[in-house]
């Protein structure tokens, strides 16, 4: 058994390096907003010139498909895609009343770039939609149109 574990590892550290090295994977990674930045930041809650570069990537990457105005009219034509269950309060369990408050409590200054105000924002976390319903929301889609 122990040889099947070794190849198996040897495997997937050969996959999580070539995920790493995707462009679209990191962008999927920084544009979840229960992730955003944070697996960028080290130790010291600080993000390194390393991970400064792929930010400013995916920052790139981010214009190019904002300036593609086509692009945003095709994704948000679906209504389905646009109407995520959000929980009421009453709904949440003590937990989740904290953590909300907690995250709320977090308001960053608003840049006047996009994928800037998005990046210094805290992580959000999504109850009960994934991400790209959070995105697809109308609130999402007023603050990063």
């Amino acid at each position: 058994m122990a040889p099947r574990l070794y190849c198996a590892q040897k495997k997937c550290v050969i996959y999580v390096k070539k995920l790493d090295a995707s462009l679209y994977y990191l962008a999927a990674r920084i544009l979840n907003p229960q992730c955003c930045t944070a697996f960028l930041k080290d130790e010291n809650e600080d993000i390194t010139a390393e991970e400064e570069k792929k930010l400013y990537v995916v920052w790139k990457l981010w214009e190019r498909f904002c300036d593609n105005t086509l692009f945003s009219d095709m994704l948000y034509e679906s209504e389905s895609v646009c109407k995520p269950a959000l929980q009421s309060e009453e709904y949440l369990s003590v937990f989740y009343k904290a953590r909300r408050k907690h995250i709320l409590r977090h308001i960053c200054p608003q840049s006047q770039d996009e994928f800037d105000n998005y990046a210094s924002e805290n992580l959000i976390m999504l109850e009960s939609m994934i991400a790209i319903q959070w995105w697809s929301h109308p609130i999402q889609r007023g603050r990063y149109p």
